[in-house]
């Protein structure tokens, strides 16, 4: 007896609710996947990866500090859609969270100066640059240069 009816219903309702599917499941983010690393220009290899969101939010608050970018960069629709494609499973937080892990950032750094500042560092030279923005807003940088115990510059 031959069935002349075909269906896939039953297959794509398990396909959905599966907790063992590797690619849809978001119940543990901890979960490794495979992914290439260039170990030298001719040759890769193969080794695991595990989404770490907090990493890739220090990297956003580094990139938008570094490269003195707006913190509404995360609100727009040509970011989104980027991320959207190379990190699917990264929740992008609002330009008010970048701004308050930037001002953390700023102390967490601010905190380690002052205790670097308080070892015994007998010289250091200052040098204050400072401009005017497009929007006429006056800036000013104080940059520190010492050579720590270890003749670090």
């Amino acid at each position: 007896m031959e069935s002349t009816s075909v269906s896939t219903t039953n297959l794509n309702n398990h396909l959905k609710t599966c907790l063992k599917r590797p690619r849809g499941n978001t119940s543990n983010p901890k979960q490794s996947e495979l992914a290439f690393v260039n170990v030298s220009q001719e040759t890769t290899d193969l080794s695991t990866w595990v989404l770490d969101k907090d990493a890739i939010r220090k990297a956003l608050v580094r990139m938008i500090i570094v490269d003195e970018l707006p913190f509404k960069i995360v609100e727009g629709e040509g970011f989104k859609y980027f991320l959207s494609i190379a990190c699917p499973r990264f929740s992008l937080p609002s330009r008010w969270i970048i701004r308050r892990d930037c001002l953390d950032l700023f102390n967490s750094m601010k905190s380690v100066m002052k205790n670097c500042f308080e070892k015994d560092i007998s010289k250091v030279c200052l040098t204050i640059d400072t401009w005017t923005s497009l929007q006429r807003i006056s800036c000013m940088v104080l940059t520190a240069h010492w050579v720590d115990d270890e003749w670090r510059l």
